[in-house]
């Protein structure tokens, strides 16, 4: 318990932002493009995606997750939202990010 207390007073828990990207169908290889072409993030900052969720309809979904440590928030914050909005403007494009703990589901 005291070993939990420590961790959680230096800010050693990571927190996990998921960002999801509603596209539609026709723009999916737009998306792919720009996101391979990103500069990269921070070493404390590691990315896992992005994944596509092709659901049935006329949108698709990107996931994409970003894993830091909860010390490193705001600075986190501050590097995707630059990554994210340099999407701005794209067409047909919705966007959603949820914040959690590592490991819990969301």
């Amino acid at each position: 318990m005291l070993s939990a207390f420590f961790c959680l007073c230096q800010g050693r828990f990571k927190l996990v932002i998921k960002c999801i990207l509603s596209v539609d169908i026709e723009s999916i290889k737009y998306y792919a493009k720009h996101f391979s072409q990103l500069p990269p993030l921070p070493e404390h900052i590691t990315k896992k995606g992005p994944y596509a969720n092709n659901g049935e309809g006329v949108a698709h979904q990107i996931i994409i997750l970003y894993e830091f440590d909860r010390s490193k928030l705001r600075e986190a914050w501050t590097n995707i939202l630059e990554q994210i909005d340099s999407l701005h403007g794209a067409p047909g494009l919705a966007i959603s990010a949820h914040i959690s703990e590592a490991g819990e589901k969301g």
